[in-house]
């Protein structure tokens, strides 16, 4: 008797500094175990896997040989198909999703239709745009009355001084 898998969209930055290689090379095969894997990124782009290492630039090399290493865009989305949300550790996000229109629509639609969402380390700046607009226009975060976990202020602090070239 065969089993229907469900999809679990992996939402990815493509922007510079990129996705953490071990991180996503776990959070993907992890999610592969359980689900048919989309990868989506801003634009479609492809991203960039930082702080690879030997064993994970082999994984790489086999995964891009693969047609599911190839992202579609966050805009082309249609987030009924998918079953869960994952944004593995991505440094980038503070860049591309953070302010990502699409992602927002994606992302409210799942709170919405309560289905779960994942955000790891870095990963969590792509929750940030998931805002809405009461009647009297007033904006507001989506996750507000939601506990999380997530990277301290003072990390994200010194990544974006650090990005900016301050040390």
């Amino acid at each position: 008797m065969s089993t229907v898998r469900g999809s679990c969209l992996l939402v990815l930055s493509a922007s510079s500094p990129g996705v953490t290689a071990q991180s996503f090379v776990q959070a993907y095969t992890l999610a592969a175990t359980n689900f048919t894997v989309q990868l989506a990124t801003p634009e479609g782009k492809q991203s960039e896997f930082i702080d690879q290492d030997e064993h994970n630039r082999r994984w790489f090399n086999e995964f891009r040989s693969k047609s599911a290493s190839t992202p579609i865009s966050l805009e082309s989305v249609d987030a009924n198909r998918y079953a869960a949300l994952l944004i593995p550790p991505a440094p980038g996000a503070v860049n591309d999703l953070a302010h990502n229109k699409d992602l927002a629509d994606i992302l409210n639609y799942f709170i919405q239709e309560k289905k779960p969402i994942c955000a790891i380390g870095m990963g969590v700046a792509g929750l940030c745009p998931a805002t809405l607009k009461t009647k009297s226009n007033n904006s507001y975060w989506n996750f507000q009355d939601y506990s999380m976990t997530g990277v301290r202020n003072n990390k994200l602090f010194l990544f974006s001084l650090n990005l900016m070239g301050i040390t």
